[in-house]
């Protein structure tokens, strides 16, 4: 009887050992189950994500075309802008030279007029020498001319500034 009992005891341990590894393998198939879940949901992230850097990567595309375009039309407002500026440089040395020339022609005028004598209102033998036909600017003229043009240098001024003000700009975005 010995022999039996052995065996009832040996088939007894095995009986637990098979409920043990039972119960193991239904706590294994539990998480198992859990992983395959997150697996699925970290799949279902890892594809969000791919889609939204590839939505990213077009919208930077996007964004470097614009940037480049930006970047294309400032250098040529900006080379408008130092043309314009010559231009209107220019235009102020001329209209300087201009308005010297026109206030010297009157105070030559003015002093012409001062040292001639008054002609005689009577009737002379002789025939005076006739004035051109062209009036030398009045005072009036003059004292007009002045404020265009301190006008003309303050819109100079002010192009010369936005200009400065642009090449600055232009510098900060190339470094």
């Amino acid at each position: 009887m010995t022999g039996s009992w052995i065996s009832i005891a040996i088939e007894v341990v095995v009986a637990v050992l098979l409920t043990i590894t039972i119960g193991y393998c239904v706590l294994l198939n539990t998480r198992l189950k859990r992983l395959r879940a997150d697996e699925t949901q970290l799949r279902a992230t890892i594809g969000e994500l791919v889609r939204v850097t590839e939505v990213a990567e077009r919208a930077i595309g996007g964004l470097r075309e614009a940037a480049t375009e930006c970047d294309r039309t400032l250098a040529k407002r900006v080379r408008e802008a130092e043309y314009f500026s010559v231009e209107i440089a220019r235009e102020i040395g001329e209209g300087s030279q201009v308005l010297e020339r026109i206030m010297q022609i009157t105070r030559t005028a003015r002093a012409t007029a001062a040292a001639e004598p008054a002609p005689p209102t009577g009737g002379s033998a002789m025939p005076e020498a006739q004035a051109p036909d062209v009036a030398p600017p009045s005072a009036a003229d003059a004292a007009a001319a002045r404020p265009r043009m301190s006008e003309l240098k303050a819109k100079f001024a002010q192009s010369a500034e936005r200009l400065a003000s642009l090449r600055r700009d232009m510098d900060g975005r190339a470094a």
